[in-house]
C-alpha cells in the first residue's frame, strides 16, 4: 500500500512540470471583431472660415490616426452624400456601430473642437466634449479627444497623449527631447552641452 502510495505521489510530481507548461496568457489585440467606428467629416463653427475648414480636417486626420493606433477599431471614414436622405440609417446600412462628428473653431490665438460619439443603435450620444487650446498646440485637442473615446468605449486608458523622452547626441552633445508618441512634436529640452542620460517624468 505504501509502495503505491508513493508510486502514485511520483507520478504526480513528474506530470506537474509538463502541466505547468501547458499553461499559458495570450494577449492578442485582434481578439474578437473590432468595432466599426464611423468618422463623419468634421464641420465648421463659422461655414464661411477656410481656417475653420482647415483645422477641422487636421483635426479629424490626427483624431483618426490616433483611433486607428488604439487597434480596437475598423475606422469608416467615408461619409454618405451630402444628399442622404437619412445619413444615420446610411452609416448603420454599412455596419457601422458608433459615430463621430466634430465641430472646430478658431477665435483669436485658441482653438476648439466639439466632438460628439453617438451610439447608433440606440440613437443616443455616449460622450460630448468640448475642448480649448492654444492653437499653437493644436494636436493636443485630437489626441485628447481620441483618448476619451478610446476610454468611452474599452474602459482602458488611451495612448495617444503620451510623450517620449530621450537622450540624442545629434548637436554633439547629449541632450534631452520629447516627441509625442507617433514621432511628431520633436522638441530639444535641455541644452546644457553636458551629459543628460535616463530622462525620466
Amino acid at each position: 500500500m505504501t509502495r503505491a502510495l508513493l508510486g502514485l505521489a511520483l507520478c504526480l510530481l513528474a506530470a506537474r512540470p509538463a502541466a505547468a507548461a501547458a499553461v499559458y496568457i495570450g494577449i492578442d489585440s485582434t481578439a474578437g471583431k473590432a468595432w466599426t467606428l464611423g468618422l463623419d467629416a468634421f464641420t465648421s463653427q463659422n461655414a464661411a472660415s477656410q481656417q475653420d475648414a482647415a483645422d477641422g480636417r487636421a483635426l479629424r486626420d490626427i483624431l483618426r490616426a490616433d483611433l486607428l493606433f488604439s487597434r480596437s477599431f475598423d475606422i469608416d471614414d467615408k461619409a454618405p452624400p451630402a444628399d442622404a436622405p437619412d445619413a444615420v440609417k446610411a452609416w448603420k446600412d454599412r455596419g457601422t456601430a458608433f459615430l463621430v462628428r466634430g465641430t472646430a473653431g478658431r477665435s483669436a490665438d485658441m482653438l476648439s473642437l466639439q466632438v460628439t460619439l453617438f451610439d447608433l443603435g440606440s440613437g443616443q450620444p455616449l460622450l460630448s466634449r468640448y475642448y480649448r487650446q492654444k492653437a499653437e498646440a493644436w494636436r493636443v485637442l485630437a489626441h485628447t479627444a481620441a483618448d476619451d473615446i478610446v476610454r468611452q468605449l474599452t474602459g482602458r486608458k488611451g495612448v495617444a497623449r503620451s510623450r517620449i523622452a530621450f537622450s540624442n547626441d545629434q548637436s554633439g552633445s547629449k541632450e534631452i527631447y520629447v516627441v509625442d508618441y507617433d514621432g511628431k512634436e520633436l522638441r530639444r529640452v535641455t541644452t546644457n552641452k553636458s551629459l543628460n542620460l535616463l530622462p525620466r517624468w
